[in-house]
């Protein structure tokens, strides 16, 4: 392919030249057509290359456009961007020499991790930074408003500093200041609104939060105000403290005053003194004095209340409070009185204590009358004595004597009253009461102890014949006593009448016996049990410890020949069908029954032996090894099938190994079906030849089978008697 040259082509309108190939134009090449070139690139080698002939003409690059040297824009012409010329670059010869981007109305973003200018960048409408805005010169000025009113200004030392003519933040905004230095406000700081908090502290543990009606309040854990500064609180309102207000100068002053007519002055050594023209307290108010020091008044104090009262004590545990009508009362949690000083009562009404009065002297002396004819006096190792000519308390009144020592009464204490009280403790929890009568209760809210150390103790000894001692509540636990002069009427009985535990009443004896002995004649029993329990046992021995000792052991001495049962069960009612005299649950492999007879050792016992296996799978014939135990007499087998015999190998004899293979069958010959599948059972009684009623020593238990099992298994059980010939 080679290389058309054209000098100059003028086709004619609506013509089409196609040239396949390169076209390679050195002088002008005009198209006041379409110039289609549909190759991958297009090159024009020209020092100036003009595309359209008027600013109307719209030239058109489908493809990538490059310049590699470089684009030029000239003087007040816009790169536009969008179809309909939506923004555009311009830089502005004409104006302020300024480059110009002008975006929709929406705005111009500009992305990128880091965009960075140089130089004044003037914005016209409003910025948003999506990310941090850094200015990295140490003298950078952040500034708005036409005049730059407002400016943040860095200087490159001690920090940014903001001024503006008159700087506003939306109170809709929380401020927060976080600096490893100082924040300084050199001008007034203004928070406008009604609810507006000046808070400070990580944990805003230092506020100040004006509510819009009361004013500021100042709150924070604990607030310091440094000692070298003056604090002047001026306000149309009040300034209120509501925690402690501390001046921790030992020369601190608190004056009030617009001449400082009243002060508190603290001195650093004898403490405060509040100095005044006149000192006057409203009414109204309370006054808590507390000092670790004393409080001083050197002139008179007033309270001219009627209902003033005067109160000590951090719970105000002692007052002297006025009624107005009947004087002064004076209340204390305990009031002591200095032991150098006399007191003197005197006044036209009485004089009333209402709790303790404590003379606190080993040596006090309370007195009474004119002449002392009454007194108590303490002596301080005996304790108080009273005396009088004669002492009289009237029996309208209550006479209480507590103590941390005896009182004593060295003469008769007489309570005259038909029905006098005495008595003890706090609450009157135990009385000692006359009914009225001829008679007397003792009653204790508590637990009553009556014991004596050193020698016996007799209740009841005296009890009249007919008359009862009785002990418990009345309907639930009682033990009456009950003498009388007639033997058969003379009882004792413990009676439980609601208690329903199975402990309802219960004889413990924790390291020895208890014994039940009766002397009764032949006309009663000696111990009786009338039990009406149906579904539970009416008499239960329980003897988990045993070892070699008997659960129950009865025996006799009586030389007697009558006949009688040492035990004898009666069943007295020939409806009760179900009903066994005896019942013996034996859980472990020692005999139901032992008879011992005589001293020489001869003995039987009723016995059971059971045993479980497989039978044999190799052979027709099963053995158990020493299943009859020696010196016993065969009753009866019984088998269980737990395992069906399969391969129609059931049991067809059951007999013993006499040793060699032989063996005597000497229990019934079973037919197929009896002893083969799961839970056949049959029981076979002993049919024993004349030589084998007795086994004088140990033999084996042979199964014979129909025909060799493949598998099974049966549970057997031996009933027999264990004969033990005489010993001696």
């Amino acid at each position: 392919m080679g290389t058309l040259y054209v000098n100059r082509i003028n086709p004619t309108t609506g013509s089409i030249v196609t040239v396949d190939g390169h076209v390679r134009v050195t002088g002008d090449l005009e198209v006041t057509g379409t110039l289609n070139a549909n190759v991958e690139d297009f090159i024009v080698n020209a020092d100036s290359t003009v595309l359209g002939n008027t600013n109307s003409d719209t030239t058109t690059v489908t493809s990538q456009l490059t310049a590699s040297e470089g684009m030029l824009v000239k003087d007040d012409k816009k790169i536009f961007f969008g179809d309909h010329k939506d923004a555009s670059i311009e830089y502005n010869e004409n104006g302020n020499n300024k480059l110009v981007i002008s975006g929709s109305a929406i705005g111009i973003e500009i992305t990128g991790a880091i965009t960075q200018t140089k130089g004044t960048v003037t914005l016209g409408t409003d910025l948003n930074v999506g990310d941090d805005l850094s200015l990295v010169s140490d003298s950078s000025v952040f500034s708005m408003g036409i005049g730059g009113d407002f400016t943040i200004t860095h200087d490159g030392q001690l920090g940014a500093t903001i001024a503006g003519t008159e700087l506003h933040i939306d109170g809709g905004a929380n401020i927060n200041l976080s600096a490893s230095n100082n924040v300084r406000v050199e001008n007034d700081l203004r928070l406008t609104s009604d609810a507006s908090i000046f808070s400070m502290g990580a944990g805003n543990d230092f506020t100040i939060t004006h509510d819009g009606q009361l004013g500021a309040t100042i709150a924070g854990t604990e607030l310091h105000i440094d000692g070298g500064a003056n604090i002047n609180l001026s306000a149309s309102n009040n300034v209120r403290v509501e925690n402690d207000l501390r001046l921790t100068s030992d020369a601190s002053i608190l004056s009030m005053g617009a001449g400082n007519d009243f002060t508190i002055t603290h001195d650093g050594q004898l403490g405060a003194t509040i100095a005044g023209t006149e000192l006057h307290i409203d009414g109204g108010a309370n006054i808590n004095l507390s000092a670790s020091n004393d409080v001083r008044v050197e002139n008179d104090l007033r309270l001219t209340s009627d209902a003033s009262i005067f109160s000590m004590g951090a719970g105000n545990d002692f007052t002297i409070t006025h009624d107005g009508q009947l004087g002064a009362t004076i209340a204390g949690t305990e009031l002591h009185i200095d032991g150098g000083a006399n007191i003197n009562l005197s006044a036209s009404n009485n004089v009333r204590v209402e709790n303790d009065l404590r003379l606190t002297s080993d040596a006090s002396i309370l007195s009474m009358g004119a002449g002392n004819d009454f007194t108590i006096t303490h002596n301080g190792q005996a304790g108080a004595t009273i005396a009088g000519t004669e002492l009289h308390i009237d029996g309208g009144a209550n006479v209480h004597l507590s103590a941390s020592n005896n009182v004593t009464v060295e003469n008769d204490l007489r309570l005259t009253s038909d029905s006098a009280i005495l008595s003890f403790g706090d609450g009157n929890d135990i009385t000692f009461t006359h009914d009225g009568g001829t008679g007397m209760d003792i009653v204790s809210a508590g637990t009553l102890d009556i014991g004596s150390t050193g020698g016996s103790m007799t209740v009841g000894s005296a009890l009249t014949d007919g008359q009862t001692l009785k002990l418990g509540k009345n309907g639930a636990v009682e033990t009456i006593i009950a003498p009388h002069g007639t033997a058969g009427s003379e009882l004792y009985s413990v009676t439980n009448t609601a208690g329903t535990a199975a402990t309802a009443i219960a004889l413990t004896s924790t390291a020895g016996g208890i014994t039940l002995s009766s002397a009764a004649t032949t006309a009663q029993d000696a111990v009786t049990l009338s039990a009406t329990q149906t579904t539970k046992n009416a008499l239960t021995i329980t003897a988990n410890a045993l070892t070699d000792g008997d659960g129950i052991a009865l025996s006799t001495t009586s030389s007697d020949t009558a006949s009688r049962a040492l035990i004898k069960l009666t069943n007295d009612n020939a409806s009760a069908t179900g009903t066994s005299m005896i019942e013996l649950d034996q859980d472990s492999t020692g005999d139901l029954i032992t008879a011992n007879y005589g001293a020489n050792g001869s003995a039987v016992g009723l016995k059971v032996k059971e045993v479980a296996g497989n039978v044999a799978t190799d052979a027709t014939v099963t053995d158990f090894a020493s299943f009859f135990p020696a010196n016993c007499v065969p009753i009866a087998i019984a088998f269980r099938v737990t395992t069906a015999i399969t391969n129609n190998g059931y049991i067809s004899a059951v007999g013993y190994e006499l040793g060699g293979g032989a063996d005597v069958d000497f229990f019934t010959v079973l037919t197929d079906g009896v002893l083969e599948q799961v839970n056949d059972t049959a029981v076979i009684p002993f049919n024993p030849t004349a030589t084998s009623i007795y086994f004088a020593s140990a033999m084996n238990l042979r199964l014979t089978h129909n025909a060799q099992p493949s598998a099974g298994a049966v549970r057997i059980a031996l009933y027999y008697y264990q004969i033990t010939p005489p010993t001696s």
